[in-house]
């Protein structure tokens, strides 16, 4: 409007509609600096946006969102609907705002228009999340980390999978940000018996959800009838990824398989593409994309029935592994071991447009307090006003009620071992007796090797029996050495959270796994005590051979140690039961070096992970003539048998580290006042501080249970004397 004639500025009379937008030349975007002069005349006519020339309204959209322009302003008049048909404005309008290539991957029937409607609500939304988006925390029934979260029914549905078995769906239109108590009320279903390993994939297909597990078992749950199972499907290993269809399902193996089904028939059909486990897969009506450990992406053309590859790769800016990528026409979704997820600008050469933080580690767990932290702090050795005290082997034989539920439920020792809550109850069981500073989880060092492939049980009156034995070292070749320790021990992890949960913060939960040296022993010899040393002469005939297999051994060892912490253990021991066997110089080769490598490796993968270090206690029996090794070592605390004095020790290993011992376990045979005189006798030489009373060895089967309270009670009260007149 020009202010000194009042009139209005139009296009030639002629024109009632605009034309189509693809007859408009806006290589180049629209600009009101294109509009000439010359090109316009006054006239009376009220003012309309029909009647703006067509590079001023055009200009003006340039300022909508598209959703409006798409949604409104199209719905006007013919006109107006006419401007927005072609995706040349669209194409140009995203050219405009985010100059890099897109889309990544050109598709003959890619939509503009939805794309850039997409791609800026995206950004509006991204751009500023704590403006636009409410966030909360839902802890109810997770226990262990979260590893498969899945939205259906338009984003009202959640449902989730996490490593303690739980199955959880959410009805996320119940949240009202205002009530806090509106979190609970989302819950749908919870079943933490959904699967029997790890849930580690989801998909949906209208109303139905798919899962996958470690315990390699699909199934179908039907969220119309209450959430019921209705069908699963047997697979080799375990699920990693899941791809779901009205009549077709496909997932990732990990035994490097890609599983085809199609759920009216119960066939399960399988295809392989990499070389190592398959970790990722997705999939759409023309192809199906698989991520492996092999460090490959294999894209399968579904039409053509073949296998190409077409793969860019793009640092996004994340500081640990990548774990999870969704990408959208409107933006990129990655997470990673960083504690980061990322929103990136779906371009070629994609930047963030935010970065959420609120993930405060990769351990997740949430649990009580700690009450009583006596034995970690004489772990780091910082001052305590009485001894802790706990003992090896304080669950299990020796007591009653052990007894008492291994015949009640029938159970073999390995039975108990792999079921958590068997594991948990026989944990805490000398706690609801004894007034101990510590829990052990009720395990055993040889499920390593059971991981590695050697069936081992242990039956009443025989003993421990082994599938097999390493007789040379082509019997190495018998072993599973990619197996992941982790999945296959997850009954551990799963113990140890469970403890943990209803240990209540009473005191601090110890994990332990065999030296390996000592585990070495058991899968040639089958047994610490066996007549003729086949492992120790394997040692010297085969000591190439003996190497990789301590190697292979203490790798996995790190592994299983790193995923007790992540579980929840707060310390960890490890036993060289059987280091005396060896000597000076050979336990200097083949079991001090690996045993190094062990505390570094364990320490060296927390830090990388961002976890907190915990304490972490040496076991190596009857190895006096290395004590002063062993503290230089990479652990906190030195436990020691009975065959040393408390003084020697003191004087060898210094004040760097904690000492643990060492009372002589057929001690708790003797009088109450002999064992009261010897628990004085043994705190008094330890000293106040940097001191863990233990035995020097297990407690026997046949001790009796009010010497164990004995002991333990003893160890407070004279260590408080102590520490009080110190």
């Amino acid at each position: 409007m020009d202010k000194s004639t009042d009139k209005i500025i139009s296009t030639d009379e002629g024109q009632g509609k605009y034309p189509p937008s693809d007859s408009i030349s806006i290589e180049d975007g629209v600009d009101i600096t294109d509009l000439q002069i010359d090109d316009v005349q006054y006239s009376e006519e009220p003012l309309t946006l029909d009647k703006l020339p067509i590079e001023i309204l055009m200009y003006i959209c340039n300022f909508l969102d598209a959703k409006f322009l798409v949604n409104s302003l199209s719905k006007v008049c013919r006109s107006f609907q006419d401007l927005f048909v072609s995706d040349i404005y669209w194409k140009t309008r995203i050219k405009k705002k985010w100059p890099k290539p897109y889309p990544p991957v050109y598709d003959d029937n890619f939509c503009w228009r939805e794309a850039c409607i997409v791609r800026e609500e995206c950004f509006r939304v991204w751009s500023k999340p704590d403006t636009t988006c409410h966030h909360f925390f839902y802890k109810e029934a997770i226990f262990a980390p979260v590893d498969a979260v899945h939205l259906m029914n338009n984003g009202t549905i959640l449902a989730s999978g996490s490593r303690d078995r739980y199955l959880n769906v959410l009805d996320l239109s119940k949240y009202n940000p205002d009530d806090p108590a509106s979190i609970k009320a989302m819950k749908v279903f919870s079943d933490h018996k959904a699967h029997k390993g790890w849930i580690w994939s989801l998909a949906s297909h209208e109303n139905t959800l798919c899962s996958g597990s470690w315990d390699t078992y699909i199934k179908l749950w039907d969220l119309d009838n209450g959430v019921k199972e209705y069908n699963k499907y047997k697979c080799k290993s375990a699920i990693l990824g899941i791809h779901f269809e009205a009549n077709q399902i496909y997932a990732a193996g990990y035994d490097r398989h890609v599983y085809i089904i199609d759920p009216r028939e119960s066939e399960v059909h399988r295809k392989r593409y990499h070389r190592r486990p398959v970790l990722c897969l997705a999939a759409d009506d023309k192809y199906i994309v698989t991520g492996s450990e092999d460090k490959t992406i294999a894209v399968f053309d579904r039409r053509a029935g073949q296998v190409y590859k077409t793969i860019q790769t793009y640092d996004v800016g994340h500081k640990g592994k990548a774990t999870g990528v969704i990408y959208s026409p409107g933006a990129i979704f990655t997470s990673s071991t960083d504690n980061t997820i990322k929103v990136l600008e779906p371009n070629l050469s994609p930047a963030a447009i935010t970065t959420i933080n609120d993930h405060s580690a990769p351990v997740t767990r949430f649990f009580p307090p700690l009450k009583n932290d006596l034995i970690l702090r004489a772990a780091r050795g910082e001052k305590t006003e009485r001894t802790p005290v706990w003992l090896m082997r304080q669950a299990g034989r020796y007591l009653p009620e052990y007894g008492e539920f291994k015949s009640k439920h029938s159970a073999s020792f390995f039975d108990m071992v792999r079921n958590p809550e068997s594991s948990c109850e026989i944990t805490l069981q000398p706690l609801k007796r004894f007034d101990l500073d510590a829990a052990i989880i009720f395990s055993d060092i040889l499920v390593i090797p059971q991981a590695l492939g050697i069936g081992i049980e242990i039956e009443e009156g025989k003993g421990m029996t082994f599938d097999f034995l390493l007789q040379t070292p082509e019997d190495l070749k018998k072993l599973n050495t990619i197996v992941d320790v982790t999945q296959e021990l997850h009954y551990v992890m799963d113990a140890i959270t469970l403890t943990r949960q209803r240990l209540e913060g009473r005191c601090p939960l110890i994990g332990f796994a065999g030296a390996p040296w000592t585990i070495m022993k058991y899968m040639i010899d089958g047994s610490s005590s066996a007549p003729v040393p086949k492992a120790r002469r394997w040692l010297v005939q085969y000591p190439e051979a003996s190497n990789t297999l301590l190697k292979l051994l203490t790798t996995k060892t790190i592994d299983y140690l790193v995923a007790q912490v992540k579980a929840g253990a707060q310390l960890l021991q490890v036993f060289d039961s059987n280091a005396g066997e060896l000597g000076p110089a050979l336990f200097n080769k083949f079991g001090l070096t690996y045993l190094r490598q062990l505390a570094y490796g364990v320490k060296e993968r927390l830090t990388e992970q961002n976890i907190e270090h915990v304490p972490m206690t040496v076991f190596a029996k009857d190895v006096h003539f290395a004590l002063e090794d062993l503290s230089n070592s990479g652990y906190d605390v030195v436990s020691i048998d009975w065959t040393i004095k408390p003084t020697h020790a003191r004087r060898l290993v210094g004040s760097q580290v904690t000492l643990q011992g060492n009372l002589d376990p057929c001690m708790l045979y003797s009088t109450k006042d002999e064992l009261k005189h010897a628990v004085k006798d043994m705190v008094t030489k330890f000293g106040p501080q940097r001191y863990i009373a233990n035995l020097g060895h297990g407690v026997i089967r046949d001790t009796d249970p009010e010497n164990v309270r004995t002991f333990v009670d003893s160890v407070h009260i004279y260590s408080e004397e102590i520490n009080a007149n110190a």
